[in-house]
């Protein structure tokens, strides 16, 4: 649900800006990423194997393939500086899904947007975008200018399930509706 927002999402490539390596925040993506689940004592930049075991099940439910994720490097270990050589080539950078380079393994089925713009797919990647990677990404969107066209109660956060359109949207239905206003709290959400 996205209401009064500018733009309702924005996929940043790390390859817009001519596949340049090493990316923007490559530091934050390797402290974050690969030092996180570094097998070792637990100490510095590593983690105890138990801990990253850890890791991968809490975010293996909603991420299944997680395990195969990784930020390109060569044998060695270094990570790409660049791309051309042997071991650091376009698909393996830029073009795999595993990489952590690739806006891949998103998902969003369905969005409703109120007094929103659109996604703010970034395409201007050699023609790539989130969409690339991820055709079916929001596969069903209704999009309306006030909350009254959804008989949506932004005080409360819940649909009017009895006259909703939402009811009959493609990808919605009756059913989303009734989970969505069992389900939805305003907790957290909005300034405090």
């Amino acid at each position: 649900m996205f209401k009064d927002v500018t733009y309702v999402g924005h996929d940043k490539l790390y390859h817009e800006s001519g596949g340049r390596l090493p990316v923007p925040n490559s530091k934050v993506v390797v402290e974050r990423f690969n030092d996180m689940l570094k097998v070792g004592d637990g100490t510095g930049f590593t983690n105890t194997r138990e801990n990253v075991e850890k890791w991968y099940r809490r975010y293996g439910r909603q991420y299944p393939n997680i395990r195969s994720w990784y930020v390109p490097a060569d044998s060695t270990g270094r990570i790409c500086a660049a791309v051309g050589t042997t071991e650091c080539t376009e698909e393996y950078v830029w073009r795999d899904p595993d990489s952590v380079y690739v806006p891949s393994h998103n998902v969003l089925t369905r969005s409703v947007s109120i007094a929103s713009g659109g996604f703010a797919y970034t395409d201007d990647a050699g023609g790539l975008s989130n969409k690339t990677f991820n055709p079916d990404f929001d596969s069903y969107h209704v999009k309306k200018d006030t909350a009254a066209e959804l008989a949506f109660d932004p005080v409360t956060g819940k649909f009017d399930a009895a006259v909703t359109p939402l009811n009959s949207a493609e990808g919605f239905g009756r059913r989303w509706v009734r989970e969505w206003n069992a389900r939805f709290t305003l907790e957290g959400i909005g300034p405090a």
